[in-house]
């Protein structure tokens, strides 16, 4: 990856954010950013992340903010295109919430043995990006080099008979 890619942690719990703040960042090209409410994360959106990883209960702690849930409708409603996951402490029941299953990448159990796992998803998450941005710049390059082939063969007159 040449570019730096932001991921976004909201959680409410400092130990566990920097844990995993900790190990995103051993992956190249990425910078990470900590919010404590769903709030401070939708003032940055514009921001460009590439993915956000939301804890499920951030209201749980702070009965004044969003829910994680809210927060993943409001991420969509303004970056449809963006990855978010979902950390929970309930798997089972997180994974039958219709919202997670439309609109999350993926929902996490938030234990410190999954720590691992979040870095692979994000990796695979800024991969697939990466490809699809690959993708697109092939794309654009295939129809400057058609457009010129038939610029060029228009200012020669056209093709004639053989």
């Amino acid at each position: 990856m040449g570019e730096v890619r932001k991921i976004f942690i909201v959680d409410t719990d400092p130990l566990y954010k920097s844990k995993v703040r900790s190990s995103l960042e051993a992956l190249d090209g990425v910078e990470v950013y900590g919010f404590v409410s769903g709030e401070e994360c939708l003032q940055v959106l514009d921001a460009d992340p590439a993915a956000i990883i939301v804890d499920l209960y951030l209201d749980s702690r702070y009965t004044d903010t969003m829910s994680g849930a809210h927060l993943l409708n409001a991420i969509k409603k303004e970056r449809p295109e963006l990855d978010v996951l979902i950390l929970t402490p309930d798997l089972m029941l997180t994974r039958s919430m219709s919202i997670v299953q439309e609109k999350a990448f993926d929902c996490i159990e938030k234990t410190e043995e999954n720590i691992q796992r979040i870095s692979s998803l994000m990796t695979i998450i800024l991969r697939h990006k990466e490809l699809e941005e690959n993708t697109e710049r092939y794309r654009n390059s295939m129809y400057f080099m058609v457009a010129s082939c038939f610029a060029l063969v228009v200012g020669m007159g056209g093709i004639t008979a053989w």
